[in-house]
């Protein structure tokens, strides 16, 4: 049986003209956001917006949300996209605007960086001794 061709409309190359078109009109995109419980959350926003602000009205949303006692808190989380060679980059400089990512696609991924669950529940160890077991550690090899 033959495959129907792909409609024009959801091509790639017609969605980045369609976008375009959007962002030359008034200067806002739709982003896509993947959140690390499985929700995806659509936000308009400027395209000068900065990735923190992004977080920011993300996570915003996100509290309307059910499973939303599941995530962390926002600075735990790090933005990836799709790249253009098809890799996953991190982003780590929250300062960036959205414009200057240059999407393919206008959506993004949250995710929690490798490492730093154990470090977190390392902190929430230390967190949990009292003053005389912190002082009655062995700290540095000596007791």
């Amino acid at each position: 049986m033959a495959e129907k061709p792909a409609d024009v409309k959801d091509t790639p190359d017609m969605w980045l003209k369609i976008e375009r078109r959007q962002l030359e009109m008034d200067g806002n995109i739709d982003i896509d956001v993947l959140l690390p419980n499985g929700f995806v959350i659509t936000v308009q926003c400027s395209i000068d917006y900065s990735l923190a602000m992004l977080k920011e009205e993300v996570f915003s949303k996100a509290k309307k949300l059910p499973f939303f006692n599941l995530l962390l808190t926002p600075s735990d989380y790090i933005f990836t996209t799709l790249g253009p060679n098809s890799e996953i980059e991190e982003l780590y400089d929250e300062a960036q605007s959205i414009f200057s990512l240059r999407l393919f696609v206008p959506m993004l991924r949250l995710i929690e960086p490798i490492g730093n669950r154990k470090e977190k529940e390392m902190a929430h160890d230390i967190a949990k001794l009292s003053p005389e077991e912190m002082s009655s550690a062995t700290l540095y090899g000596t007791s």
